[in-house]
C-alpha cells in the first residue's frame, strides 16, 4: 500500500458531519460552534416555521378564563362578558423569543370610549333601536310618542323616557333601559 494509515477500519461509522469537517464544509461560528451549510439551513428552516406560526397564531381567536376556588353558585354562564383582543404588532423578536402587542376591538376600528353620553333619556330610542336589540320590547301594548295608548301598531313610538318603558315592560319587571335616570338628579 502507498498510504498505509488512510485506509484503516474505524469502530464508527463517518456521519455526513464529520464528512463535511473533514473536508473543510463547516464554519466556526461566534459561539465557538461548528456550523455546517446542512444545519444551517435546518435552523433557518426552523426560524422560519415558528415565524409562519408566530404569524398564523396572531390571526385566531384567544381565549382566557379563571377558575375561582369557590365560584358563584348563582352564576349564569351564559350571560359571560367575553374580553377579545387581537394580536396587534410584533413588537420584539429575536432567536429565542417573539413578543406581541394585544389590541382592542375598539382600538382598531377607532372608537372612543364611552360611545354613550350621560343623560335621563333611553339610548335605544335615540338610536332608533326600539323594539330590536338591546330594547327587545316585543309586546302588544302600544303608545305613542307622547306615551298615550294607542290601538294602531303603526303609531307606537317610544318616547325615551323610564316612565315608557314601565308602561311597556311593567313596574315590577327588570328594565332594558338605556339611559342614566340619576343623571337627571344633577343640574348645572
Amino acid at each position: 500500500m502507498f498510504f498505509p494509515g488512510l485506509f484503516r477500519k474505524s469502530a464508527e461509522p463517518l456521519t455526513s458531519r464529520d464528512l463535511s469537517e473533514l473536508i473543510g464544509l463547516s464554519y466556526d461560528t461566534y459561539s465557538g460552534r461548528r456550523v455546517s451549510p446542512q444545519l444551517a439551513m435546518q435552523l433557518t428552516a426552523v426560524f422560519s416555521c415558528v415565524r409562519v406560526l408566530a404569524e398564523s397564531v396572531g390571526m385566531l381567536p384567544c381565549s382566557l378564563y379563571e377558575q375561582l376556588e369557590r365560584g358563584n353558585p348563582q352564576a349564569d354562564p351564559t350571560q359571560e362578558k367575553i374580553d377579545v383582543f387581537y394580536i396587534d404588532s410584533k413588537t420584539q423578536e429575536d432567536n429565542e423569543n417573539i413578543q406581541f402587542s394585544l389590541s382592542s376591538p375598539a382600538d382598531l376600528q377607532g372608537i372612543k370610549i364611552p360611545t354613550r353620553q350621560i343623560h335621563s333619556l333611553c339610548t335605544w330610542c335615540i338610536r332608533g333601536q326600539y323594539r330590536k336589540s338591546p330594547c327587545g320590547y316585543t309586546g302588544t301594548r302600544y303608545f305613542d310618542g307622547s306615551g298615550y295608548p294607542t290601538d294602531d301598531p303603526a303609531e307606537d313610538r317610544c318616547g325615551g323616557l323610564m316612565s315608557d318603558c314601565k308602561k311597556r315592560f311593567g313596574d315590577t319587571e327588570q328594565l332594558p333601559f338605556g339611559g342614566f335616570p340619576g343623571s337627571a338628579l344633577l343640574r348645572r
